[in-house]
């Protein structure tokens, strides 16, 4: 991705004078995040030995476009600066090209007045020039198999003058990732510096281009390839982000300001941080690359979640120390809690789909996104429940990139305050000069020079961020794109619910044409949930995601009026397919549900271990329990395996667990219950034909669930408990279940056929959730 040129605003959290001067100097920080300047520490390699200190240098990929934009001009640069009297750089340009195609586009490039610029006078810079390609650039040379890796580099050994030494080795690949692995093999084999123990050894350092693979495991096999090769310190892996120095300067910042903000930089006075990446232009001309990778995989995986490590890492108490700071950075990158499907949204272009047959020959229904925002949580104790919103995409309304802490009480703008951050600025902080001509290409290639790592990915630090992203990315297999133009980009816009992001209306909310654009709310009719009478009681129903909100706040608000009342909050869960995308729901809105005051029970559990992916409890564990705030004391899972085994009879069970109910319950009340149905009209593990549906001396009791369900036995709530609860709400989503809810919906039904109906509550409420599918016509 070229990534986007200047950070714009910057929002900084609070209401007291000393912020509004942090919010001054870190947002014209931020603005200038993509500008650059020069590093102004200057750094001398010096021989121990008389004569000069030769560093040859090898691109590889030279005839390369990504070379002619940026890299050539990076070493011009650097050959300006470290060329002296004790130093020397000495230029290999390299590809798979034959020698005379090859030296003709070197030429071509280096001629070419776009190619190498400087900032002194035409003739001084013309002069510069020459001496860069005449002195130091040397003849290009053919890489294909091992004798040109032999040839080249023997002919690096041979360069080196009387008088000269030669200080160390960089090669630069500017190739397609699936060739590293062999270069490197080859570079090892036939171009390691030999070794004298007599003098000071030459170094030699291998430098890569992103994409450092494409998930977790492409990931970590390259990267144990490359370590066959390669210590650690030898290889550098650029991040393009990393080079801008406004990126390098967050932490400068944030250090220098420590003192001023350390305790109003977290949760109690930042609501969330936005970091937005959004570009006007589209894929045309990259769809072949593009498309393995997306926009998720081209910048959130990488440019993005460095910004965000930055920004929300513990501060070290030096920035000298590397070692602390990477140490700050890696336990930032474990504490960020797994993403699933509904952690973010994707969009893609409407044009995508034609650019890629333009470019390659043959249709292709992609999925890639080329748009994408996502909100991503940090468990720890000072970002716990704020969420990180991560936007970027291709074909946008404009070129931009900034970060934006949003605080409780906001400011009301950038520009509108432009007085009070200028004045804040002057009288409390010294300013940064920023020189733009160093472009990001630059600076790295002058830090590889230098040794200075800390400006590279490292390779924990990339498994890392992909541990973060490949779950995500694989829970989106199949999920297919909304599609957007620049005309219609409302079609993007989204709502956060909890750690739960969504767009804000559905495909079905609005109308899509033949070309599968579609038009929002605001320019059709759209269908909110409705709410009617079903068997009797109120019918609740819409779209699925709408179904499920209302749900979702149903139950919150429930929750929060019985702990205002009495201090407490009984919830009975049920397991099953239907209640699973409910579960994530809540846990996505963990702020806003009192936890700690909330009792968790299971209306029914299969009698298998609770660690089993069988288990209800296992499943409710893990869509929703694993990431609330909730203590292990106030969840009960049945009782299904104790002394005797799963749901022995000798081992009372299900008297145990009941009798642990009527300890906590107030008239053996619950407060609220969630219950699915099955489609032959089971709900709980209440299953057509048994005795237990007449059980009325019971609440709780074994089950056998037949022999179309895998299991024979069951523990479940009966009737008799399920019909005293305050609140009942049953859901019934999917278009499987259309003919059952038909079925029920007739008053000719009874219990013993459709267990189900025999939900008639003594004195609570009973509410039917039952999306537009399910429903259907009737």
């Amino acid at each position: 991705m070229a990534a986007a040129d200047a950070f714009s605003k910057i929002l900084f959290p609070s209401k007291y004078r000393k912020m509004w001067c942090v919010a001054a100097y870190f947002t014209l920080l931020v603005v200038l995040l993509l500008s650059s300047r020069q590093i102004s520490a200057r750094h001398s390699q010096q021989s121990e030995q008389s004569g000069r200190n030769v560093t040859n240098i090898v691109l590889i990929g030279a005839t390369g476009d990504l070379a002619k934009r940026y890299l050539w001009q990076g070493f011009f640069k650097l050959f300006n600066q470290e060329t002296n009297d004790r130093n020397i750089l000495k230029f290999y340009p390299a590809a798979r090209e034959d020698f005379e195609l090859g030296q003709k586009k070197i030429d071509a490039t280096l001629e070419d007045s776009s190619t190498l610029k400087c900032s002194e006078s035409e003739h001084s810079c013309t002069d510069k020039k020459k001496a860069f390609i005449n002195q130091s650039v040397k003849q290009y040379r053919r890489l294909k198999d091992d004798h040109d890796y032999k040839s080249l580099c023997q002919v690096i050994t041979d360069n080196v003058a009387t008088g000269e030494r030669e200080q160390g080795r960089i090669f630069y690949l500017s190739v397609p990732p699936f060739a590293y692995t062999q270069i490197a093999n080859r570079i090892d084999s036939f171009c390691r510096p030999h070794k004298d123990i007599d003098i000071k050894p030459t170094w030699i350092r291998i430098v890569f281009e992103k994409p450092f693979g494409s998930d977790l495991a492409s990931a970590q096999e390259l990267s144990q390839s490359l370590a066959k090769y390669f210590d650690e310190k030898e290889i550098y892996r650029i991040d393009h982000y990393l080079g801008k120095m406004g990126v390098a300067q967050i932490l400068e910042f944030r250090f220098s300001n420590h003192y001023l903000y350390q305790d109003l930089w977290s949760r109690d006075h930042i609501e969330r941080v936005e970091i937005v990446l959004k570009e006007k232009n589209d894929c045309k001309g990259r769809t072949n690359f593009y498309d393995h990778y997306g926009v998720i995989r081209d910048v959130m995986q990488n440019h993005m979640t460095e910004l965000l490590v930055m920004v929300a890492m513990e501060m070290p108490n030096s920035l000298s120390n590397r070692t602390s700071i990477m140490r700050n950075k890696l336990r930032l990158l474990k504490e960020i809690k797994p993403m699933n499907r509904w952690s973010g949204i994707i969009g893609q272009y409407k044009d995508y789909s034609m650019h890629y047959r333009q470019e390659n020959g043959q249709d292709k229904n992609s999925n890639t996104p080329t748009f994408a925002a996502v909100s991503v949580s940090i468990n720890n104790a000072r970002w716990h429940g704020v969420p990180f919103i991560l936007v970027s995409g291709k074909k946008l309304e404009e070129r931009t990139a900034y970060v934006r802490p949003k605080s409780f009480h906001p400011l009301t703008s950038v520009e509108n305050n432009m007085g009070k951050l200028f004045g804040c600025l002057v009288n409390n902080f010294d300013a940064f000069i920023h020189n733009s001509s160093t472009d990001a290409y630059t600076t790295l290639i002058s830090a590889v020079y230098r040794e200075q790592k800390n400006l590279f990915v490292g390779t924990e630090d990339l498994l890392s961020s992909w541990k973060v992203w490949s779950h995500f990315l694989d829970s989106l297999n199949g999920v297919a794109p909304r599609q957007y133009e620049q005309e219609n980009l409302d079609v993007l816009d989204f709502v956060t619910l909890g750690e739960r992001l969504e767009f804000s209306w559905n495909d079905d909310d609005g109308s899509c044409d033949a070309n599968g654009i579609c038009k929002s709310p605001k320019m059709a009719t759209s269908h909110v949930y409705k709410s009617e009478m079903f068997r009797r009681n109120p019918l609740v129903t819409g779209t699925k995601s709408q179904v499920i909100r209302t749900l979702a706040d149903k139950i919150i608000g429930h929750a929060l009026r019985a702990v205002s009342l009495n201090g407490v909050f009984n919830l009975a869960l049920s397991g099953g397919t239907s209640p699973m995308m409910l579960y994530e729901t809540l846990s996505f809105m963990a702020k806003e549900f009192p936890w700690q005051h909330t009792h968790i029970w299971l209306v029914d559990e299969r009698c298998v271990p609770l660690d089993s992916m069988e288990s209800n409890f296992d499943l409710i564990y893990e869509t929703l329990l694993k990431h609330v705030p909730i203590s292990p004391f106030n969840i009960h899972p049945m009782y299904v395996m104790l002394k005797g085994g799963l749901c022995d009879p000798d081992d009372r069970g299900a008297e145990h667990y009941e009798a642990e109910l009527q300890r906590f319950l107030s008239s053996n009340q619950l407060d609220f219950v969630v219950l699915g149905v099955g489609v032959d009209g089971h709900t709980a593990s209440l299953f057509p034909h048994q005795r237990i549906l007449i059980e009325t001396n019971r609440f709780i009791s074994l089950s056998e669930s037949g022999k179309d369900y895998g299991v024979k036995h069951r523990m479940t709530m009966t009737l008799s408990l399920l019909n005293k609860a305050k609140t009942l709400a049953v859901l019934v989503l999917g278009d499987q279940k259309k003919d059952l809810v038909k079925t029920v919906s007739s008053d000719d039904v009874d219990v013993w056929n459709y267990p189900v109906t025999g939900l008639q509550p003594d004195a609570g409420e009973l509410t039917w959730y039952i999306d537009n599918e399910a429903l259907g016509s009737h």
